[in-house]
């Protein structure tokens, strides 16, 4: 997974620019900071969440930082969260570099609960934050009820929803009306797991009960909705699982998906475009979908733009090789696609002219990489 967050989140990329106060949040500060600073940050994220206001910014160091509780996203509106930061300047939020210093939100040891729970906020900004290892029963790593913005440049991964007295839905994420966009983002290892015979699982990955969600740009790798091998529940949506509401997905790379289908539509609509589905063990969907300029093998050649070759991956983190066929296959330019500067390559070689070339299938790295 090492390699993985790199891939993702190792580029320096611009978040929001701060328009109200700012938070600064670091494992490492001296007890009873203000916040104001790194050298007087608040060492809890709930505490800079409590403080927070309408257009305020929080800054979080490279840490790894140990919850006790799930934390509660603050109901002011257009709160920005911001990872990654080196965190030793006295003045500004100074440097960021994900690969060097990653943010990681993550119950401590020994404790089992959801990592990041929001409700009724709006124009929410997560950017640069890896959310890893929560359990609940929904939405172990992320759960939005009501809620507007935005997530990018982010990991979720580790996350199980198990089924014990209620069904388990949403591993990494559960959404529940409001529109939330998606983009840059990895979901992998997550898991809807049955503890207990009658109780379901759906959305390994994701859970979308309603409203309308983009999912831009995404990897999604090996997440599962799955029993433990004794129960006999249903399983459905390895990394999706849509209940209602409107869901796209564009540009993903959707591969090693286990037990149930990749994407399962039970409800609403469910578009996608652009896209890889490859070696889902058992299916690539599952429920009426609508696929546009796909690569699939259960999809009909030549329909809807549609393909089911051979992708050509060049290493285990899904790079297509120069003689892919799934180059410029998209339906929109690489621009529009909003994936200039990124690259399907391992050399890292990007769009020479993306407003005019058509996109390539599937996930865009931020960069290239030496494989080894």
């Amino acid at each position: 997974m090492k390699r993985l967050r790199h891939l993702i989140l190792g580029a320096a990329l611009l978040g929001q620019s701060a328009l109200g106060d700012v938070y600064y949040v670091a494992t490492n500060a001296p007890a009873g900071g203000d916040g104001g600073s790194w050298p007087t940050a608040f060492t809890n994220i709930q505490t800079a969440f409590d403080t927070a206001q309408v257009h305020d910014t929080i800054y979080l160091a490279g840490h790894t930082f140990l919850l006790t509780n799930q934390l509660i996203w603050p109901a002011a509106s257009n709160v920005t969260l911001l990872g990654g930061y080196v965190a030793t300047n006295a003045g500004g939020p100074g440097d960021y570099d994900t690969l060097k210093w990653p943010t990681i939100l993550t119950p401590k040891p020994g404790n089992a609960h959801r990592v990041l729970f929001l409700q009724n906020a709006t124009n929410i900004f997560i950017e640069r934050v890896i959310i890893r290892g929560g359990s609940a029963v929904q939405g172990s790593g992320f759960y939005a009820d009501n809620v507007s913005g935005q997530i990018r440049h982010a990991v979720f991964e580790n996350n199980i929803s198990p089924s014990g007295n209620y069904y388990g839905r949403g591993g990494g994420a559960f959404l529940l009306g409001g529109v939330v966009t998606f983009e840059h983002v990895v979901f992998a290892n997550n898991r809807a797991n049955t503890l207990n015979t009658g109780w379901s699982v759906y959305g390994g990955a994701i859970y979308a009960a309603s409203g309308i969600h983009c999912f831009r740009n995404i990897l999604g790798v090996a997440n599962v909705a799955a029993d433990d091998g004794t129960f006999t529940a249903a399983m459905r949506g390895s990394f999706l699982y849509v209940d209602g509401g409107d869901v796209t997905v564009e540009n993903a790379t959707l591969a090693h998906h286990s037990v149930a289908s990749a994407l399962h539509r039970n409800g609403g609509t469910l578009r996608v475009a652009n896209s890889i589905l490859w070696d889902n063990d058992s299916g690539d969907y599952a429920g009426t979908i609508t696929f546009s300029n796909c690569c699939a093998t259960g999809l009909t050649a030549g329909v809807q733009g549609n393909l089911t070759n051979d992708p050509l991956f060049e290493t285990p983190l899904f790079y297509l090789a120069s003689d892919s066929p799934l180059l410029g296959k998209g339906d929109r330019t690489a621009a529009a696609a909003g994936v200039t500067g990124w690259t399907v390559f391992t050399n890292g070689s990007t769009y020479a002219d993306p407003g005019s070339e058509m996109v390539n299938l599937g996930y865009h790295h931020p960069e290239g990489i030496v494989w080894d």
